[in-house]
């Protein structure tokens, strides 16, 4: 039951961070409807103690973005950097599968 408080702070505070100015309108308005939701659904999720599993894909999402959009700083091989890269895939897809098994069960 503590869970969902922490999904729903997560997906507060990842709304308000990807809330940034894009080079072009359609991306910027784009991260402004999905940060407004996130911001949305994070207070609605910790005041009313539901819907963490869409707050858990949410984040997920987000994290995989962002990750993704990282992959030029770190290129493939054995290093400390490229293995905390890569968690952040794992990061990603656990939160989404954490959802959909909320959902799901």
């Amino acid at each position: 039951m503590s869970y969902i408080y922490i999904w729903g702070i997560l997906a507060f505070v990842t709304g308000i961070a990807i809330h940034k100015k894009s080079v072009s309108a359609i991306k910027n308005g784009t991260y402004l409807i999905f940060s407004i939701m996130m911001i949305c659904l994070g207070i609605t999720t910790i005041f009313l103690k539901r819907y963490d599993s869409i707050c858990a894909i949410y984040f997920g999402i987000t994290f995989l973005n962002i990750t993704y959009k990282d992959r030029r700083n770190y290129p493939p091989s054995f290093t400390i950097s490229y293995i905390d890269y890569l968690k952040g895939y794992f990061v990603g897809f656990g939160s989404i599968m954490y959802g959909l098994f909320r959902i799901f069960e």
